[in-house]
């Protein structure tokens, strides 16, 4: 669930409201709530035609800032009077357009608790195209406040490309043939296909480097964090270090029997974190022997030598293994989809397919099936997007899984998502999500 009370939470959205979409359907979408917060997971049903997908379209251009990628030209295009979102913090962002109208030029506006309103024009080309020169000062202003908001935001349509504003790997031209082939591909067949289907491979090789460079640099990060402390506690020990004065003889035999348990259990801690290449095993055995074997004069200042040595990796280990546990509960949650075939992590060599039974043998990503593409693609970008408040928008994630994954996708979606409260907003005819998550999902009503 979402706990409104966090500066990041209270970006994502309570209320959704359209009006006249197609000139026809009125919607006002509320997103559940579950123990009094917000639910991370809204599922919008419907029948065809009624709007799931355009209300989707609507969200992510609505929230995107990049005036590059043609945004505001395709809220242009879309036929609607009115288009409103909430948010938890009290603001509200909405497209209007002058009454009986629902094409074309619409303005763009913002408003806050705090009583703060304002907003502009935007008015496009006859042909739906907006250029900077087509949008007010204040509409710009607003573009700009949407930018602030600092929200990632990830569209997943039915052609299984995911669109994002946070892809800085993907250039201008390459967005222009993205569209373009799928385009082709439904107007001229079998060859444009192909291109699809290649860019649809470079698209997940793509997700695949950036969750890599997200494991690096995150591994990268916490491990100075944890160096920081580390070397904070041998600090206080040279300061502080004295072979005078030290506490009755009696307490050196427990306190070399703790360190020597505690020396075990960085061992095993390091030697899991070591499984992804996070940090080298720690040699616990040659530390415990040192303590074990060294003369009474020498045992205290051993002793307080080993007691900063401990402390210090316990603080990085601590830091360590967050990261771990991110890592594991994604490979897990993928694993656990995969079948003969399965991925592996290393924060210094990268990300592997390895067919079953053989460490030695990778699967080119090229080679798996669209369903697996699809969900490592979505799988990667909740990961790396997991530092910032995100909204991911889905558009009928049944496609290309079968009954079975169908029911396991929202719980393992959550579950990397793990602590970062992103937000979901599935459109679906799924009855297999639906039939799970009853009190999550909304039925688009006409309002009358």
């Amino acid at each position: 669930m979402i706990d409104t009370d966090g500066t990041s939470s209270m970006r994502f959205i309570t209320r959704i409201q359209v009006e006249k979409l197609f000139g026809r359907y009125s919607y006002t979408v509320e997103i559940p709530k579950m123990d009094s917060k917000l639910s991370q997971m809204s599922m919008l049903y419907g029948d065809n035609g009624t709007g799931k997908t355009t209300i989707l379209k609507l969200i992510y251009n609505l929230l995107s800032p990049s005036s590059g990628q043609s945004h505001r030209g395709i809220i242009a295009r879309i036929p609607f009077e009115r288009f409103k979102i909430d948010f938890a913090d009290g603001v509200t962002l909405q497209c209007v357009r002058n009454k009986g109208n629902i094409e074309g030029e619409y303005g763009l506006y913002y408003s806050d608790n705090k009583r703060n309103k304002f907003g502009g024009v935007i008015i496009p080309s006859p042909e739906g195209r907006v250029s900077e020169n087509n949008v007010s000062d204040d509409a710009r202003k607003v573009v700009e406040i949407i930018r602030d908001m600092n929200t990632s935001i990830f569209f997943l349509g039915d052609d299984r490309v995911l669109m994002s504003d946070q892809f800085q790997d993907v250039e201008e031209e390459e967005i222009i043939f993205d569209r373009t082939i799928r385009d082709d591909a439904r107007r001229f067949g079998r060859q444009a296909v192909r291109q699809v289907s290649d860019w649809r491979n470079r698209e997940i090789r793509q997700s695949l480097r950036r969750t890599e460079q997200w494991l690096s640099r995150r591994s990268i990060f916490v491990s100075s964090k944890g160096e920081e402390e580390s070397q904070q506690i041998y600090a206080n020990l040279m300061e502080t270090i004295n072979l005078k004065g030290l506490p009755p003889k009696s307490t050196y035999e427990d306190e070399r029997n703790k360190l020597i348990k505690e020396l075990k259990d960085l061992g095993r801690t390091s030697s899991s974190l070591d499984k992804f290449g996070l940090i080298p095993k720690i040699d616990d055995a040659r530390f415990i022997n040192s303590i074990k074997t060294t003369t009474e004069d020498e045992l205290p200042f051993i002793l307080q030598v080993a007691r900063s040595f401990v402390n210090g990796q316990q603080a990085r280990l601590e830091q360590m293994n967050i990261l771990y546990n991110q890592i594991n509960r994604f490979t897990s949650v993928i694993n656990g989809f995969l079948r003969d075939k399965h991925i592996a992590i290393d924060t210094r060599e990268g990300i592997s397919i390895f067919i079953d039974d053989s460490e030695q043998q990778k699967l080119n990503v090229d080679n798996l099936s669209s369903g697996e593409k699809q969900l490592i693609l979505l799988f990667c970008n909740v990961l790396t997007s997991s530092e910032r408040a995100s909204i991911f928008l889905i558009d009928e994630p049944e496609i290309s899984l079968n009954i079975k994954w169908q029911r396991k996708l929202v719980d393992s979606l959550l579950d990397i998502a793990g602590e970062s409260k992103g937000q979901f907003v599935l459109a679906t005819h799924s009855i297999e999500l639906l039939s799970k998550h009853m009190s999550q999902t909304i039925k688009l009503i006409k309002v009358k």
